[in-house]
């Protein structure tokens, strides 16, 4: 056989399993270290929205809880409509992804 052609048939066999492990590994990894979903006591302290230079709107809300630490969400549009402030509740997040907040009433 020509050994051009081998190594071209190699070297495009590498590429495409470089390729697919790429694609598959961080999604793996993703769902292998996924963080803990946790839930905190909290107070509605900030409503807020911002206009992205990319064009759409960005609504915030940040909450504080019991110790103090104030944690800050990127949040739907109904999500936000949904929250007053001083809202008192119970976070429910996982790393920086807001998840839901329970009002207690």
């Amino acid at each position: 056989m020509n050994s051009p052609i081998i190594l071209m048939i190699v070297t495009l066999t590498i590429s495409l399993v470089l390729f697919f492990l790429a694609l598959l590994l961080p999604r793996f990894i993703g769902q292998m270290i996924r963080l803990p979903k946790l839930q905190t006591p909290a107070v509605l302290i900030y409503k807020g929205i911002r206009y992205s230079d990319k064009g759409f709107y960005l609504y915030i809300l940040i909450f504080e809880l019991p110790t103090g630490k104030r944690l800050t969400f990127h949040v739907k549009e109904n999500q936000f409509i949904n929250s007053q402030l001083g809202d008192h509740g119970i976070l429910i997040y996982r790393g920086d992804q807001f998840l839901k907040f329970k009002i207690k009433y």
